[in-house]
């Protein structure tokens, strides 16, 4: 008579959690691999006579380039935020935001978006530039990144009452109140459909606490602004 053996239970295993940096480079990979093969492509439209067949071609091109650049900016920052402490120095509020202006109208000028950028600045203070560069390109990225084309992306820069305010706002359909609480966290995306894996937000968000400030979102049923304050050192 065969005897029936029973095994003893082994507890479920569970997969390990996934490491946060190997998804980011996962992402990255697969939004750089997809931009390319599509550009690879070229080589089909060399024979092609129809000119608009072409020229459509080359504007979608065009936007893959920028989504590529979009992806290269993202890996840059990030290593950039891995970086451990500051380094404080003086700047002149001025000179500082209007070299910014230069490098905000390149970023737009690919988006096909227009740029409305409001100073009103006096003094100076002693801040991480590096960091306060890391903010500004991102915040402004992201908004060229989630606006119609052809719309403005309006960036206003303050200082009042020992404090420093950036205001950076863009066309956007209305977030419930529950949705802005959750955009800083890492890893939550306004928008699953394009490049991206959600770390720019919350990146922002601790680099403004790293230089004594924050950063809070504003929805009207049409914009989205992000509204940055910084303490002014001197």
């Amino acid at each position: 008579m065969m005897q029936t053996i029973s095994f003893p239970k082994k507890e479920s295993l569970q997969a390990p959690a996934a490491d946060p940096i190997m998804l980011i480079l996962a992402s990255w990979g697969h939004d750089i691999m997809q931009q390319c093969s599509s550009i690879l492509q070229i080589n089909s439209m060399i024979n092609k006579e129809d000119p608009e067949e072409v020229l459509e071609f080359l504007e979608n091109t065009l936007s893959r380039i920028w989504t590529l650049h979009h992806v290269a900016r993202s890996m840059y920052q990030f290593s950039k935020t891995q970086e451990d402490g500051l380094n404080f120095i003086d700047i002149d509020l001025n000179e500082f935001f209007t070299s910014r202006k230069e490098i905000a109208q390149y970023l737009i000028s690919y988006s096909n978006r227009k740029l409305s950028w409001n100073m009103d600045l006096s003094g100076g203070t002693k801040t991480d530039p590096n960091k306060l560069c890391l903010i500004l390109d991102n915040l402004i990225t992201n908004a060229c990144k989630y606006s119609p084309q052809e719309s403005s992306i309006e960036v206003t820069v303050t200082s009042n009452n020992g404090e420093l305010l950036i205001t950076i706002t863009n066309d956007y359909p209305s977030f419930p109140p529950h949705a802005l609480e959750k955009i800083f966290d890492p890893y939550v995306r306004l928008d699953t459909t394009g490049p991206g894996c959600g770390i720019g937000l919350s990146t922002c968000k601790r680099l403004c606490r790293q230089l004594g400030g924050d950063i809070h979102a504003v929805s009207t049923t049409t914009t989205l602004s992000m509204l940055v304050r910084l303490p002014i050192a001197l």
